[in-house]
């Protein structure tokens, strides 16, 4: 992921569509078939529906995904 690469160090912000995110997102997680639950690294992220707006951090290590987690506000 370029974008990793150039902006290391640094915080990200990146805005989306619900949808195009959980989709962005499919990247690293695992889709639940039987309940549509976004999971990672066996914990639930999201569920079916899409709040909006829904806030996530990625935090990296050079160019591997560290861990995700869901921001409640």
């Amino acid at each position: 992921m370029n974008w990793v690469r150039r902006y290391k160090g640094k915080r990200i912000v990146i805005v989306s569509h619900g949808a195009a995110t959980k989709f962005a997102l499919l990247k690293w997680c695992k889709l639940n078939k039987n309940n549509y639950e976004l999971e990672y690294d066996s914990k639930r992220l999201m569920g079916e529906e899409l709040s909006s707006p829904e806030i996530f951090k990625l935090e990296f290590l050079e160019n591997e995904i560290q861990n995700i987690t869901l921001i409640k506000y």
